[in-house]
């Protein structure tokens, strides 16, 4: 079963605690839509439970990148400077990487946010955006 929570409130502290620049009203919002009431006033999560479990298709980093590099469109990244995933992935070595792969790779930095960008920095994800589909005209 998905992790229960006594209260909303409890959701909403525990995104706050997870993403601290995420403003109080957008955790309040996830908090009503990722969650549904039961049984003694406490809430569960709305996820799939199996959306944790491993992949039963199993290929290769090589076989990713080979599908990667067939990609002929240009493509965003956007990423949180917050979240270490980028730091974790290798820095700008896998960002060199990537883009040598990946034809047409564009990497945006979201500025004081973690896992949550468009809901941390809506305005400087949507800002990303605009800029690149901007670019692409």
């Amino acid at each position: 079963l998905q992790k229960g929570y006594p209260s909303l409130t409890t959701v909403v502290q525990n995104l706050r605690d997870r993403n601290p620049h995420m403003p109080l009203s957008h955790a309040w919002f996830l908090a009503r839509i990722w969650t549904r009431d039961v049984a003694g006033g406490s809430v569960q999560l709305l996820a799939d439970e199996l959306h944790r479990l491993p992949s039963p298709i199993r290929y290769s980093r090589d076989e990713m990148e080979a599908c990667w590099a067939r990609v002929n469109h240009p493509v965003l990244m956007m990423y949180a400077s917050d979240s270490g995933h980028m730091k974790q992935a290798g820095g700008e070595t896998v960002r060199q990487h990537w883009q040598s792969v990946v034809r047409g790779l564009q990497f945006a930095e979201v500025r004081d946010a973690g896992h949550l960008l468009p809901y941390e920095q809506p305005r400087q994800t949507a800002q990303h955006i605009v800029r690149f589909v901007n670019s692409l005209a």
